[in-house]
């Protein structure tokens, strides 16, 4: 049985087969809304299905899907790009029929699909990571601004956003003097005094400071929405909180080794120096040693050797032992000896 979910219409088709061999094709089309969801699960429901397969269409499938998981089935969800590359398509066949037809013949692979809370979480995350590259976007416009104003303090301290940083900020914000700024830097700061006070000498119009105050006050309320969405994340996955402490011993390896890693020829390093230009040094190396974990599981679950893809192993070989080789090929006569 497969479903082909669109905007606002999902097919469905059984294939039912016969005791005689014979096999009978049922088609049918639902709505979008709740009760045509629920009509689609019933009707999956009532021929009882070996399995039941659909066709993952952006977000469209996941209704659909959470209506089949109601009743009792859990369907395979399918990349429509693995589809499309299996050959035998007829024009006169409908995606739905199609579906079930590589389903019977078992050539479609499913996607991973979480369990339901941990999908309802998935959403939290997600959203939760649009905020953040909304906060650094307008950390980035607060940035600007101020250089466009003629403050300079971006030079002078590491982190504009620091605890020191932002209240000089918004001292400037206030209209407070360059000098009554000063006596808000903290003392911790590696720059001079007299450096600080330079970057902080600037030409801030009423203009730039409205601006200022505005993006201040949206980096504040989105810092705030995402501790919000951070605590409900964490309340969440308190039954996953042992994995998600995991071993800090294993990820301290893992660290260290993707560091030697991004220092060889093998395509780890290639996969570390794309990642370095959007990520940065530290973020890089925490997603090298995620690909790490990845593959070691790999290799134990499958019981493989690791082969590197942009290694030849065989001209490798030929390096490491051709002199060997030679010496024991004169050695027995299938070479003459240069001596």
């Amino acid at each position: 049985m497969a479903c082909c979910r669109q905007v606002d219409t999902a097919s469905a088709c059984a294939i039912i087969g016969n005791p005689d061999g014979t096999v009978e094709v049922e088609r049918r089309q639902f709505g979008s809304f709740k009760k045509d969801r629920r009509a689609l699960a019933d009707w999956c429901a009532t021929w009882q299905p070996d399995a039941v397969v659909m066709e993952s269409t952006g977000i469209y499938w996941k209704s659909p899907y959470a209506a089949l998981e109601q009743v009792g089935i859990r369907a395979q969800v399918v990349n429509a790009r693995h589809v499309k590359q299996v050959p035998g398509r007829k024009t006169d066949v409908g995606d739905a029929e199609w579906l079930a037809m590589l389903a019977r013949a078992g050539l479609l692979r499913g996607s991973f699909v979480p369990p339901a809370p941990l999908r309802e979480l998935r959403l939290i995350a997600r959203q939760r990571q649009k905020l953040v590259g909304m906060l650094a976007s307008e950390k980035n416009r607060l940035h600007k601004v101020l250089t466009d104003g003629g403050i300079r303090l971006g030079v002078v301290v590491s982190d504009i956003h620091g605890q020191s940083a932002r209240a000089m900020i918004k001292a400037l914000i206030q209209g407070a003097t360059p000098q009554e700024v000063l006596s808000l830097a903290s003392h911790r700061l590696k720059a001079s005094r007299e450096e600080i006070l330079d970057a902080l000498q600037g030409d801030l119009s009423a203009c730039h400071r409205f601006v200022l105050d505005e993006v201040m006050h949206h980096i504040e309320a989105l810092e705030a929405q995402i501790a919000r969405f951070d605590t409900r994340l964490l309340d969440g996955l308190a039954p996953q909180q042992h994995a998600l402490a995991g071993n800090p011993y294993v990820r301290r390896v893992l660290c260290e080794c993707a560091h030697a890693a991004s220092r060889t020829q093998c395509a780890l390093r290639a996969k570390f120096q794309n990642l370095v230009v959007r990520r940065g040094h530290k973020r890089s190396i925490i997603a090298l040693a995620h690909k790490m974990l990845r593959i070691i599981y790999f290799m134990l679950s499958r019981g493989t050797y690791y082969r590197d893809a942009a290694t030849d192993y065989e001209a490798l070989s030929v390096q490491r032992n051709a002199a060997r080789w030679i010496k024991k090929l004169i050695k027995f006569g299938f070479l003459p000896d240069p001596a």
